[in-house]
């Protein structure tokens, strides 16, 4: 039995996926239209992306599936057409499929003029982050677990010591 058909497997659910539940494998077999990415995950996993097709959700331009080390499904992202960006039809149409599931509303950054976005904390304590940035016309809907979020967190302080040490010695 696949680990989405396995009713005793409660991770969180996204796109008819679950959360360190889900493999590679698993995910792989029911994708439309995926490719392997280049790459590792933030949590040292595979990557494989779609181009949102097979899902049948109005305005999905494309998904990126991250697995960990032991190919277990870590974080999800999706792209979204905004249907409307001055009344941000998408975004709040996203943000209420979420609210839909009784998630904890973690944080709102709902100015008049900006980058909005809602950040939704789930049972499994699993991160969703729904980011509409200013002047873009693309939704950004992201499922990460704690453990991929800290690595990703991890990785990017990395990244950024690096670069000022480098900048640090080359001025």
């Amino acid at each position: 039995i696949a680990p989405e058909d396995n009713p005793k497997l409660e991770g969180t659910p996204v796109l008819g996926f679950k959360l360190n539940d889900s493999t590679f494998d698993s995910v792989k077999a029911r994708l439309r239209n995926y490719k392997v990415l280049e790459g590792e995950s933030y949590a040292d996993g595979r990557l494989l992306g779609n181009d949102g097709s097979g899902f049948d959700i109005e305005g999905l331009q494309s998904t990126n599936f991250a697995f960990d080390a032991n190919n277990k499904l870590v974080g999800v992202s999706m792209s979204f057409k905004e249907a409307n960006k001055m009344s941000h039809e998408t975004y709040r149409k996203l943000v209420d499929y979420v609210k839909a599931r009784n998630y904890k509303v973690v944080k709102v950054v709902a100015p008049f003029v900006g980058n909005q976005s809602t950040e939704f904390s789930t049972p499994k304590q699993d991160m969703i982050t729904v980011n509409s940035p200013h002047l873009d016309f693309n939704i950004y809907v992201e499922y990460a677990t704690q453990r991929f979020d800290q690595a990703r967190t991890d990785y990017l302080q990395q990244q950024s010591s690096q670069q000022q040490n480098r900048e640090a010695t080359n001025f």
